[in-house]
């Protein structure tokens, strides 16, 4: 009986963590991110500030969190113009590419004497005259 319930518990546990598995994976990349920013957090709050006073946790957290806000913006605007560039000259560049491994594919294919593939022609069957263009 006891083996059961906890079967039981353990189940309806799973189906509750799959129902809430979007607020679960939030809640799991908050920790995450929490832990990964808890050194700088921590250095930034024994940091002695005026008259022998230290920033509170809270402080420090949201000072640390806005500064990886404007490096990550920072970050972000200078790589979108280069990475549009970029593109641009990639899209620009896939005719001539894909032309030239055409070419080079044909002359490999030239070379080894394997030639064009020939299209695969069917043996005409014949056709069985119908009742109707008998009688006409």
């Amino acid at each position: 009986m006891r083996q059961s319930l906890l079967t039981a518990a353990l189940l309806v546990l799973a189906w509750l963590l799959w129902m809430l598995r979007d607020l679960v994976i939030l809640i799991g990349f908050a920790a995450v991110f929490a832990y990964a920013l808890d050194p700088v957090v921590s250095w930034l709050e024994r940091i002695p500030g005026p008259r022998g006073r230290t920033m509170p946790r809270g402080l420090a957290a949201g000072f640390t969190i806005a500064l990886l806000a404007v490096i990550l913006g920072t970050t972000i605007a200078v790589a979108v113009p280069r990475l549009a560039q970029q593109f641009v000259r990639f899209a620009a560049a896939v005719p001539g590419v894909l032309a030239r491994l055409d070419q080079d594919l044909r002359a490999f294919v030239a070379g080894r004497g394997w030639g064009a593939p020939r299209a695969a022609t069917r043996p005409a069957t014949p056709r069985r005259s119908s009742a109707r263009s008998e009688a006409a």
